[in-house]
């Protein structure tokens, strides 16, 4: 079925949606994940209001929260942070892992690309469209000092 997912978007039911409490409840599902083992998850900020779809974002932001867990191996932290500046929410997930190779920075939002075994390679393709019907963008950062960054931004 995600395959049938990833040819036909589903349609956007907007609603407000906080992201703050959006993001604490990833956070308490993800920490079932067994990748979350010996990983420390926090949020950061306070209640930002978008629009958007409640059920698609929270799918894009466990994504990005299992995929950072993964990364992670068991050891370090993931933090969900929610900000707003102007017109525009911000969700960024940051984790203190090993970063993404330069190489694969241009690659890993392609469709059915994936560096793990048993990975469909369609996660981050489908995270990106989400953020994009949303009039948003999602993004990633690899800081010099190491780690990731997801930065989905929407639209107030």
């Amino acid at each position: 079925t995600e395959m049938l997912s990833y040819a036909r978007p589903k349609e956007l039911r907007l609603d407000s949606v906080d992201l703050f409490a959006l993001a604490l409840e990833v956070v308490e599902s993800a920490a079932a994940d067994p990748s979350a083992v010996g990983v420390q998850l926090r949020c950061e900020g306070a209640a930002v209001l978008c629009r958007g779809d409640r059920a698609q974002l929270t799918g894009v932001v466990l994504n990005l929260v299992i995929n950072a867990m993964q990364a992670l191996a068991g050891r370090g932290s993931v933090c969900i942070a929610v900000s707003s500046a102007g017109s525009w929410c911000e969700l960024a997930v940051v984790d203190d892992g090993p970063g993404v190779p330069e190489p694969l920075r241009g690659r890993i939002f392609e469709a059915f690309y994936t560096t793990r075994g048993g990975g469909t390679g369609l996660g981050l393709a489908i995270a990106r469209g989400v953020a994009e019907r949303h009039g948003g963008t999602l993004e990633l950062q690899s800081p010099a000092e190491g780690g990731a960054v997801f930065r989905m931004r929407l639209p107030a």
